[in-house]
């Protein structure tokens, strides 16, 4: 049976999308994008006009614009367009809380995921071995269908409820995030020699070539203040060995930090 996709927005993500779902058979793909730019457009359709949506009765609504406008875009999508009972409303937001809130106080079908790569930092054109993330609760029919449309691309699979999602995301992205930040916040412009500062400088790179909007997304989590409490409760806490200069008590810490990660 043929599915209609409309996706909300026509940025890296939005268009990567559409473009790689407009190869799907019995899907046909229309983007809306308030800003519409036709360049380079191809097997699928692109709109700022309601009445094409309408004309189009879009089975899912995938919501692909930043985190900040996600739930606006929603709310203009339901003021807007006829919805028949039965269409189902998606997001791949990096943060769920508000999209959760969205979606169980308008009762609505969802299916939700968390794509963690991104045209910006990730090697679109070789994905093995990048994750997504699936929500629990989503709808059956579209759930199964973003697993088999993203099987060939060879990524690590996980499914966690919205709550363990944040819970994740504050410990997988927003302390590698701060710890990055903070290096870079100590690095000037000077040649320094040494294999283990160049990594550290190649992630904060990476992280600094992140897109605004989507650094603001993962440190705006409401859960990254207890990260950084963890992070600071370290910091002060090797401060006062290396004051001290406790031999021993680095050891201890040390041997502590092995366990956790070796």
């Amino acid at each position: 049976m043929t599915k209609n996709i409309l996706i909300l927005g026509h940025g890296r993500m939005g268009s990567w999308l559409a473009k790689e779902l407009s190869k799907t058979p019995n899907i046909n793909i229309m983007v809306y994008d308030i800003k519409v730019n036709k360049n380079n457009i191809s097997n699928y359709y692109l709109t700022d006009d309601f009445n094409k949506i309408n004309e189009f009765n879009p089975d899912l609504v995938l919501n692909c614009v930043s985190l900040s406008n996600t739930i606006k875009a929603f709310e203009n999508v339901l003021e807007n367009i006829k919805v028949n009972k039965n269409i189902v409303f998606g997001d791949i937001a990096s943060i769920k809380g508000e999209v959760k809130s969205f979606y169980q106080t308008n009762d609505l079908k969802y299916i939700s995921f968390h794509p963690m790569f991104g045209p910006t930092f990730a090697n679109m054109g070789n994905l093995k071995g990048e994750n997504i993330v699936f929500i629990s609760g989503s709808e059956s029919e579209y759930l199964e269908f973003f697993k088999s449309f993203f099987l060939p691309y060879n990524l690590k699979y996980y499914f966690l409820d919205f709550d363990e999602h944040d819970r994740m995301m504050a410990y997988s992205l927003s302390v590698p995030f701060i710890s990055s930040l903070v290096f870079a916040g100590c690095v000037d412009k000077t040649v320094v020699p040494g294999t283990t500062f160049a990594k550290h400088l190649s992630i904060a790179k990476g992280v600094l070539m992140e897109d605004t909007e989507l650094v603001s997304e993962i440190l705006f989590n409401s859960l990254t203040v207890n990260e950084i409490g963890r992070i600071t409760s370290n910091l002060e806490y090797l401060k006062h060995i290396i004051k001290t200069k406790d031999k021993e008590e680095l050891g201890y810490f040390l041997d502590k930090l092995r366990k956790n990660v070796l």
